[in-house]
Protein backbone atom coordinates (compact mmCIF):
# COMPACT_ATOMS: atom_id res chain seq x y z
CA UNK A 1 0.00 0.00 0.00
CA UNK A 2 1.67 3.63 -1.44
CA UNK A 3 -0.25 6.90 -0.21
CA UNK A 4 1.87 10.14 -0.20
CA UNK A 5 -0.78 10.90 2.24
CA UNK A 6 -1.61 8.54 4.28
CA UNK A 7 -4.21 8.19 7.22
CA UNK A 8 -3.88 6.39 10.37
CA UNK A 9 -5.21 2.55 10.10
CA UNK A 10 -7.02 1.14 13.10
CA UNK A 11 -7.86 -2.35 11.11
CA UNK A 12 -5.73 -4.69 14.00
CA UNK A 13 -4.34 -6.59 10.98
CA UNK A 14 -2.20 -4.29 10.11
CA UNK A 15 -0.77 -5.11 13.91
CA UNK A 16 -1.52 -9.26 14.22
CA UNK A 17 0.18 -9.47 10.57
CA UNK A 18 3.25 -7.18 11.82
CA UNK A 19 3.38 -4.95 8.66
CA UNK A 20 6.06 -2.71 8.26
CA UNK A 21 5.72 0.87 7.73
CA UNK A 22 8.35 2.70 5.23
CA UNK A 23 8.61 6.85 5.40
CA UNK A 24 10.41 8.36 2.88
CA UNK A 25 10.85 11.76 3.18
CA UNK A 26 12.34 13.97 0.51
CA UNK A 27 15.86 15.45 0.77
CA UNK A 28 14.96 18.26 -1.15
CA UNK A 29 12.53 21.72 0.04
CA UNK A 30 8.91 20.34 -1.12
CA UNK A 31 7.61 22.87 1.57
CA UNK A 32 5.48 25.18 -0.32
CA UNK A 33 3.34 28.97 0.66
CA UNK A 34 0.15 29.11 1.49
CA UNK A 35 -2.37 32.05 1.32
CA UNK A 36 -4.71 31.18 4.04
CA UNK A 37 -8.00 34.10 3.67
CA UNK A 38 -10.47 33.00 6.58
CA UNK A 39 -13.96 35.06 5.91
CA UNK A 40 -17.58 34.95 7.08
CA UNK A 41 -18.64 35.67 3.38
CA UNK A 42 -17.26 33.46 0.82
CA UNK A 43 -18.73 35.24 -2.19
CA UNK A 44 -16.80 38.55 -1.02
CA UNK A 45 -14.02 37.01 -0.20
CA UNK A 46 -13.39 35.53 -3.82
CA UNK A 47 -14.46 38.72 -5.26
CA UNK A 48 -11.38 40.14 -3.50
CA UNK A 49 -8.96 37.48 -3.92
CA UNK A 50 -9.34 37.14 -7.31
CA UNK A 51 -9.53 40.49 -8.29
CA UNK A 52 -5.63 40.41 -7.51
CA UNK A 53 -5.29 37.02 -9.37
CA UNK A 54 -3.02 37.11 -12.67
CA UNK A 55 -2.71 34.48 -15.63
CA UNK A 56 -4.81 31.23 -15.73
CA UNK A 57 -6.20 29.60 -11.88
CA UNK A 58 -7.46 26.64 -11.25
CA UNK A 59 -10.30 26.29 -8.47
CA UNK A 60 -10.73 23.64 -6.49
CA UNK A 61 -14.30 23.33 -5.07
CA UNK A 62 -16.62 19.79 -4.52
CA UNK A 63 -19.41 21.55 -5.34
CA UNK A 64 -20.78 22.11 -8.57
CA UNK A 65 -24.03 24.36 -6.50
CA UNK A 66 -21.69 26.24 -4.96
CA UNK A 67 -18.95 26.21 -8.20
CA UNK A 68 -22.03 27.70 -10.60
CA UNK A 69 -23.17 29.86 -7.86
CA UNK A 70 -19.93 31.63 -7.76
CA UNK A 71 -19.44 31.73 -11.51
CA UNK A 72 -22.90 33.51 -11.96
CA UNK A 73 -22.02 35.85 -9.03
CA UNK A 74 -18.49 36.60 -9.79
CA UNK A 75 -19.48 37.09 -13.62
CA UNK A 76 -16.75 34.31 -15.14
CA UNK A 77 -19.39 32.26 -16.87
CA UNK A 78 -17.68 32.81 -20.00
CA UNK A 79 -13.82 32.62 -18.93
CA UNK A 80 -14.66 29.31 -17.00
CA UNK A 81 -14.43 25.86 -17.50
CA UNK A 82 -15.27 22.95 -15.02
CA UNK A 83 -14.19 19.24 -14.49
CA UNK A 84 -16.32 17.18 -12.62
CA UNK A 85 -18.35 14.12 -12.35
CA UNK A 86 -20.40 13.07 -15.39
CA UNK A 87 -23.64 13.44 -13.26
CA UNK A 88 -22.60 16.89 -12.42
CA UNK A 89 -21.47 17.66 -16.28
CA UNK A 90 -25.31 17.15 -16.93
CA UNK A 91 -26.62 18.82 -14.81
CA UNK A 92 -24.38 22.02 -15.58
CA UNK A 93 -25.40 21.55 -19.25
CA UNK A 94 -29.29 21.10 -18.17
CA UNK A 95 -28.48 25.10 -16.61
CA UNK A 96 -26.92 26.01 -20.42
CA UNK A 97 -22.95 25.70 -19.18
CA UNK A 98 -21.67 23.47 -22.27
CA UNK A 99 -17.50 24.13 -21.53
CA UNK A 100 -17.34 21.04 -19.22
CA UNK A 101 -16.08 17.64 -19.06
CA UNK A 102 -15.57 14.49 -16.69
CA UNK A 103 -12.19 14.46 -18.07
CA UNK A 104 -9.53 17.12 -17.88
CA UNK A 105 -8.76 18.35 -20.95
CA UNK A 106 -6.33 20.89 -22.08
CA UNK A 107 -8.68 21.89 -24.81
CA UNK A 108 -11.09 23.02 -23.39
CA UNK A 109 -9.06 25.53 -20.80
CA UNK A 110 -10.26 28.41 -19.63
CA UNK A 111 -8.96 31.87 -17.41
CA UNK A 112 -10.82 30.08 -14.44
CA UNK A 113 -11.01 26.02 -14.38
CA UNK A 114 -13.17 24.77 -11.73
CA UNK A 115 -12.64 21.47 -10.70
CA UNK A 116 -14.40 19.21 -8.03
CA UNK A 117 -12.81 15.69 -5.72
CA UNK A 118 -12.69 13.59 -8.74
CA UNK A 119 -9.68 15.66 -9.82
CA UNK A 120 -8.12 15.95 -6.16
CA UNK A 121 -5.84 13.17 -7.17
CA UNK A 122 -4.62 10.42 -9.79
CA UNK A 123 -5.08 13.23 -12.67
CA UNK A 124 -1.31 14.59 -14.01
CA UNK A 125 -2.07 18.16 -15.53
CA UNK A 126 0.42 19.50 -17.12
CA UNK A 127 1.32 22.79 -18.23
CA UNK A 128 4.09 24.75 -19.41
CA UNK A 129 2.96 27.37 -16.91
CA UNK A 130 2.59 27.78 -13.44
CA UNK A 131 -0.79 28.63 -12.80
CA UNK A 132 -2.31 30.08 -9.55
CA UNK A 133 -4.16 27.15 -6.77
CA UNK A 134 -7.41 28.31 -5.20
CA UNK A 135 -9.24 26.01 -2.90
CA UNK A 136 -12.84 27.26 -1.97
CA UNK A 137 -14.27 25.85 1.23
CA UNK A 138 -18.23 26.37 2.34
CA UNK A 139 -18.91 25.21 5.85
CA UNK A 140 -22.67 26.37 5.35
CA UNK A 141 -24.21 25.48 2.56
CA UNK A 142 -21.42 22.45 1.62
CA UNK A 143 -19.29 21.39 4.11
CA UNK A 144 -18.34 18.31 2.26
CA UNK A 145 -15.73 21.05 0.51
CA UNK A 146 -13.73 20.69 3.79
CA UNK A 147 -10.02 20.18 2.69
CA UNK A 148 -8.01 18.44 5.24
CA UNK A 149 -4.42 20.48 4.96
CA UNK A 150 -2.60 16.87 5.38
CA UNK A 151 -4.40 15.12 2.94
CA UNK A 152 -6.89 16.89 0.20
CA UNK A 153 -4.84 20.21 -0.18
CA UNK A 154 -1.58 18.62 -0.67
CA UNK A 155 -3.13 16.21 -3.56
CA UNK A 156 -4.73 19.25 -5.15
CA UNK A 157 -1.70 20.81 -5.54
CA UNK A 158 0.59 17.70 -6.66
CA UNK A 159 -1.42 17.20 -9.72
CA UNK A 160 0.48 20.13 -11.29
CA UNK A 161 3.80 18.45 -12.30
CA UNK A 162 5.55 21.71 -13.61
CA UNK A 163 4.46 23.39 -9.81
CA UNK A 164 2.21 26.11 -9.25
CA UNK A 165 3.05 29.89 -9.07
CA UNK A 166 0.39 30.45 -5.74
CA UNK A 167 -1.69 28.74 -3.22
CA UNK A 168 -4.79 30.27 -2.20
CA UNK A 169 -7.13 29.16 0.61
CA UNK A 170 -10.51 30.67 0.53
CA UNK A 171 -12.96 29.54 3.57
CA UNK A 172 -16.05 29.99 6.08
CA UNK A 173 -15.99 28.62 9.54
CA UNK A 174 -18.55 27.14 11.19
CA UNK A 175 -19.08 27.40 15.35
CA UNK A 176 -21.49 24.19 15.03
CA UNK A 177 -18.09 21.95 13.84
CA UNK A 178 -17.51 19.89 16.87
CA UNK A 179 -13.84 19.81 18.03
CA UNK A 180 -13.10 16.61 19.04
CA UNK A 181 -9.56 15.06 19.62
CA UNK A 182 -8.95 11.70 18.06
CA UNK A 183 -8.88 9.82 21.68
CA UNK A 184 -12.75 10.87 21.97
CA UNK A 185 -13.60 10.46 18.69
CA UNK A 186 -12.42 6.63 18.93
CA UNK A 187 -14.15 6.65 22.34
CA UNK A 188 -17.03 7.76 21.13
CA UNK A 189 -17.12 5.01 18.34
CA UNK A 190 -16.35 2.61 20.89
CA UNK A 191 -19.76 2.95 23.03
CA UNK A 192 -21.83 2.85 19.70
CA UNK A 193 -20.50 -0.53 19.62
CA UNK A 194 -21.25 -1.27 22.72
CA UNK A 195 -24.36 0.09 22.50
CA UNK A 196 -24.85 -1.93 19.01
CA UNK A 197 -23.69 -5.22 20.67
CA UNK A 198 -26.43 -5.18 23.41
CA UNK A 199 -28.73 -4.61 21.23
CA UNK A 200 -27.87 -7.67 19.19
CA UNK A 201 -27.43 -9.10 22.09
CA UNK A 202 -31.32 -8.90 22.48
CA UNK A 203 -32.19 -8.87 19.59
CA UNK A 204 -30.71 -12.55 18.96
CA UNK A 205 -32.41 -14.40 21.89
CA UNK A 206 -36.08 -12.48 21.64
CA UNK A 207 -38.91 -15.40 20.94
CA UNK A 208 -41.26 -13.02 19.16
CA UNK A 209 -41.50 -11.99 15.77
CA UNK A 210 -42.78 -8.52 16.87
CA UNK A 211 -39.66 -7.66 19.41
CA UNK A 212 -37.53 -9.19 16.96
CA UNK A 213 -39.06 -6.49 14.17
CA UNK A 214 -38.78 -3.93 16.97
CA UNK A 215 -34.88 -4.40 17.64
CA UNK A 216 -34.27 -5.12 14.13
CA UNK A 217 -35.47 -1.47 13.06
CA UNK A 218 -33.53 -0.01 15.83
CA UNK A 219 -30.04 -2.25 15.74
CA UNK A 220 -30.58 -0.41 11.35
CA UNK A 221 -30.98 3.31 13.23
CA UNK A 222 -27.66 2.99 15.13
CA UNK A 223 -24.51 5.29 14.06
CA UNK A 224 -22.66 2.14 14.79
CA UNK A 225 -24.69 0.46 11.82
CA UNK A 226 -22.94 3.13 8.96
CA UNK A 227 -18.98 1.13 10.61
CA UNK A 228 -20.53 -2.27 9.44
CA UNK A 229 -20.11 -4.40 6.44
CA UNK A 230 -23.58 -6.69 4.82
CA UNK A 231 -22.23 -9.33 7.22
CA UNK A 232 -22.26 -7.10 9.98
CA UNK A 233 -18.66 -7.13 10.07
CA UNK A 234 -16.41 -4.29 11.45
CA UNK A 235 -15.94 -2.22 8.21
CA UNK A 236 -12.67 -0.34 9.79
CA UNK A 237 -12.31 2.02 6.56
CA UNK A 238 -14.96 3.13 7.39
CA UNK A 239 -13.89 3.85 10.85
CA UNK A 240 -11.03 5.82 9.77
CA UNK A 241 -12.79 7.75 7.60
CA UNK A 242 -14.75 8.66 10.05
CA UNK A 243 -12.42 9.70 12.50
CA UNK A 244 -10.69 12.04 9.85
CA UNK A 245 -13.81 13.44 8.24
CA UNK A 246 -14.51 15.14 12.20
CA UNK A 247 -11.09 15.45 13.11
CA UNK A 248 -11.20 17.98 9.76
CA UNK A 249 -14.48 19.34 10.82
CA UNK A 250 -12.66 20.40 13.92
CA UNK A 251 -10.76 22.87 11.86
CA UNK A 252 -13.25 25.02 10.58
CA UNK A 253 -15.02 25.76 13.56
CA UNK A 254 -13.11 28.84 13.64
CA UNK A 255 -10.11 30.84 11.95
CA UNK A 256 -7.45 30.15 14.33
CA UNK A 257 -8.33 26.06 14.05
CA UNK A 258 -7.46 26.28 10.22
CA UNK A 259 -4.81 28.49 10.33
CA UNK A 260 -2.95 25.80 13.34
CA UNK A 261 -4.18 23.21 10.89
CA UNK A 262 -2.11 24.69 8.25
CA UNK A 263 1.28 25.27 10.82
CA UNK A 264 1.21 22.06 12.04
CA UNK A 265 1.19 20.40 8.36
CA UNK A 266 4.65 20.08 7.38
CA UNK A 267 4.11 21.02 3.82
CA UNK A 268 3.19 24.17 3.45
CA UNK A 269 4.29 27.80 5.66
CA UNK A 270 1.71 30.26 5.61
CA UNK A 271 3.04 33.32 3.39
CA UNK A 272 -0.14 35.36 4.40
CA UNK A 273 -3.16 35.00 6.61
CA UNK A 274 -6.28 37.32 6.83
CA UNK A 275 -9.70 37.51 8.13
CA UNK A 276 -11.79 39.21 5.55
CA UNK A 277 -14.84 39.91 7.74
CA UNK A 278 -17.49 41.60 6.49
CA UNK A 279 -21.01 43.23 8.02
CA UNK A 280 -22.96 40.35 6.51
CA UNK A 281 -21.77 36.51 5.98
CA UNK A 282 -22.63 33.57 4.94
CA UNK A 283 -24.02 32.30 8.59
CA UNK A 284 -26.71 35.52 8.40
CA UNK A 285 -27.68 34.12 4.39
CA UNK A 286 -28.40 30.73 6.32
CA UNK A 287 -30.90 31.91 8.85
CA UNK A 288 -32.42 33.67 5.94
CA UNK A 289 -33.04 30.77 3.81
CA UNK A 290 -33.84 28.53 6.60
CA UNK A 291 -37.49 26.74 6.02
CA UNK A 292 -37.73 25.75 9.07
CA UNK A 293 -38.33 29.09 10.27
CA UNK A 294 -42.15 30.93 10.12
CA UNK A 295 -42.58 34.18 8.00
CA UNK A 296 -42.62 36.03 11.33
CA UNK A 297 -39.40 34.92 12.35
CA UNK A 298 -37.55 35.26 9.04
CA UNK A 299 -38.61 38.97 9.54
CA UNK A 300 -37.00 39.14 12.64
CA UNK A 301 -33.82 37.92 11.56
CA UNK A 302 -34.19 40.27 8.60
CA UNK A 303 -34.72 43.03 10.55
CA UNK A 304 -31.57 42.17 12.27
CA UNK A 305 -29.37 41.93 9.61
CA UNK A 306 -30.95 45.46 8.43
CA UNK A 307 -30.16 46.90 11.74
CA UNK A 308 -25.99 45.39 11.15
CA UNK A 309 -25.99 46.66 7.87
CA UNK A 310 -26.94 50.35 9.03
CA UNK A 311 -26.38 53.12 6.62
CA UNK A 312 -25.02 51.70 3.14
CA UNK A 313 -21.82 53.73 2.21
CA UNK A 314 -19.84 51.27 -0.15
CA UNK A 315 -21.03 49.16 -3.52
CA UNK A 316 -20.12 45.77 -1.39
CA UNK A 317 -22.82 47.05 1.52
CA UNK A 318 -25.54 47.99 -1.41
CA UNK A 319 -25.44 44.89 -2.55
CA UNK A 320 -26.00 42.74 0.69
CA UNK A 321 -29.05 45.38 0.86
CA UNK A 322 -30.22 44.29 -2.24
CA UNK A 323 -29.67 40.39 -1.39
CA UNK A 324 -32.06 41.28 1.57
CA UNK A 325 -34.45 42.88 -0.54
CA UNK A 326 -34.92 39.70 -3.25
CA UNK A 327 -35.18 37.74 -0.15
CA UNK A 328 -38.12 39.55 1.44
CA UNK A 329 -38.41 43.26 -0.59
CA UNK A 330 -41.63 43.73 1.75
CA UNK A 331 -40.17 44.02 5.20
CA UNK A 332 -37.18 46.07 3.67
CA UNK A 333 -39.38 48.73 2.84
CA UNK A 334 -40.80 48.78 5.70
CA UNK A 335 -37.68 48.86 7.42
CA UNK A 336 -36.91 52.00 5.41
CA UNK A 337 -40.47 53.41 6.21
CA UNK A 338 -41.05 53.07 9.64
CA UNK A 339 -37.91 51.24 11.12
CA UNK A 340 -37.49 48.67 13.84
CA UNK A 341 -39.06 50.04 16.73
CA UNK A 342 -42.30 50.79 14.68
CA UNK A 343 -42.16 46.97 12.91
CA UNK A 344 -41.56 45.71 16.63
CA UNK A 345 -44.32 47.74 18.17
CA UNK A 346 -46.56 46.27 15.17
CA UNK A 347 -45.39 42.85 16.27
CA UNK A 348 -44.70 41.88 12.78
CA UNK A 349 -48.02 42.25 11.48
CA UNK A 350 -48.26 42.65 7.78
CA UNK A 351 -51.50 44.62 7.50
CA UNK A 352 -50.83 46.90 10.39
CA UNK A 353 -47.11 47.14 8.88
CA UNK A 354 -48.48 47.99 5.39
CA UNK A 355 -51.05 50.57 6.86
CA UNK A 356 -48.18 52.79 8.94
CA UNK A 357 -45.90 52.86 5.34
CA UNK A 358 -49.03 54.27 3.75
CA UNK A 359 -49.27 57.01 6.37
CA UNK A 360 -45.66 57.44 6.44
CA UNK A 361 -46.20 57.73 2.88
CA UNK A 362 -49.18 60.40 2.99
CA UNK A 363 -47.12 62.72 5.72
CA UNK A 364 -43.85 62.60 3.02
CA UNK A 365 -46.52 63.77 0.47
CA UNK A 366 -45.35 60.65 -1.69
CA UNK A 367 -47.98 59.67 -3.91
CA UNK A 368 -51.47 61.26 -2.84
CA UNK A 369 -52.88 57.86 -3.38
CA UNK A 370 -52.21 56.82 -0.21
CA UNK A 371 -56.25 56.61 0.69
CA UNK A 372 -57.05 54.52 -1.59
CA UNK A 373 -54.03 51.96 -0.85
CA UNK A 374 -55.36 51.99 2.75
CA UNK A 375 -58.91 50.73 1.51
CA UNK A 376 -57.08 47.98 -0.23
CA UNK A 377 -54.91 47.04 2.64
CA UNK A 378 -57.94 46.81 4.82
CA UNK A 379 -60.23 44.75 1.84
CA UNK A 380 -59.26 42.10 0.40
CA UNK A 381 -60.83 40.93 -3.52
CA UNK A 382 -62.80 37.78 -3.28
CA UNK A 383 -64.16 38.22 0.58
CA UNK A 384 -67.29 39.13 2.21
CA UNK A 385 -67.62 42.30 4.53
CA UNK A 386 -70.84 43.09 6.62
CA UNK A 387 -71.80 46.77 6.17
CA UNK A 388 -71.19 47.76 9.70
CA UNK A 389 -67.52 46.49 9.26
CA UNK A 390 -67.23 48.58 5.84
CA UNK A 391 -68.44 51.77 7.08
CA UNK A 392 -66.81 51.54 10.23
CA UNK A 393 -63.08 50.58 9.01
CA UNK A 394 -63.73 53.18 6.02
CA UNK A 395 -64.58 56.11 8.26
CA UNK A 396 -61.51 55.21 10.15
CA UNK A 397 -59.18 55.42 7.67
CA UNK A 398 -60.73 58.26 6.66
CA UNK A 399 -60.50 60.22 9.50
CA UNK A 400 -56.98 59.11 10.16
CA UNK A 401 -56.30 61.40 6.69
CA UNK A 402 -58.42 64.04 7.75
CA UNK A 403 -60.74 63.61 4.68
CA UNK A 404 -64.43 65.19 5.10
CA UNK A 405 -66.44 63.23 2.63
CA UNK A 406 -68.79 65.34 0.38
CA UNK A 407 -71.60 62.86 1.26
CA UNK A 408 -72.44 60.60 4.57
CA UNK A 409 -70.13 57.02 4.33
CA UNK A 410 -71.90 54.71 4.22
CA UNK A 411 -71.61 50.63 3.43
CA UNK A 412 -72.31 51.55 -0.42
CA UNK A 413 -68.79 53.86 -0.29
CA UNK A 414 -67.18 50.45 -0.78
CA UNK A 415 -68.35 50.33 -4.32
CA UNK A 416 -65.95 53.58 -5.05
CA UNK A 417 -63.38 51.12 -4.61
CA UNK A 418 -64.48 47.70 -5.66
CA UNK A 419 -66.96 45.94 -7.63
CA UNK A 420 -68.68 43.73 -5.23
CA UNK A 421 -71.92 41.98 -4.81
CA UNK A 422 -74.10 42.36 -2.24
CA UNK A 423 -75.21 39.32 -0.10
CA UNK A 424 -76.50 37.95 3.73
CA UNK A 425 -74.17 35.63 5.68
CA UNK A 426 -76.80 34.11 8.93
CA UNK A 427 -78.94 37.29 8.05
CA UNK A 428 -76.27 39.33 7.97
CA UNK A 429 -76.14 42.19 5.04
CA UNK A 430 -72.63 42.58 3.30
CA UNK A 431 -70.95 42.91 0.18
CA UNK A 432 -68.73 40.39 -1.11
CA UNK A 433 -65.73 42.37 -3.28
CA UNK A 434 -65.13 41.07 -7.05
CA UNK A 435 -62.61 43.31 -8.07
CA UNK A 436 -60.34 46.55 -7.28
CA UNK A 437 -61.50 49.40 -9.10
CA UNK A 438 -58.69 51.73 -8.64
CA UNK A 439 -54.51 51.20 -8.38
Amino acid sequence: MVSATPIEFTDPRFEEQKFQTITIKPTFDYVKGMNLHATNNLLQAAKEVFAGLKGNCFVFCNSTDTIYSLMQQLDLLDESAVFCSEKSVEKLKGLKFENVSDIWDKGIMKRYNWLTSRFYNAVDIELEEKPTILLLTDCYFADYTAFDPNTDTIQCVGRFRNGVSSIHHISNTNRNFMVRSKEELKGRISCWKDVYDMLQNHYDYVTTVSAKDAYGTILTSLPYAEMLDEKGRSKYFKIDNYINTELVKGYYNCPDNLHEAYKNCDAFTINNYSILDYKLGDYERLQRSNKSNSIKEKRKIMVQQLELLGECQTEMEYQFKRDLEQADSFIVEAYNKIGKEEIERLKYNRKKIKEAMIIADYHAKVTGTEVSQMIYNSFETGKWYSRKFIKEEISRIFKLFGIVPKKAVTSHTILDFFHAVESKRKNIKGYQLTMRKGI
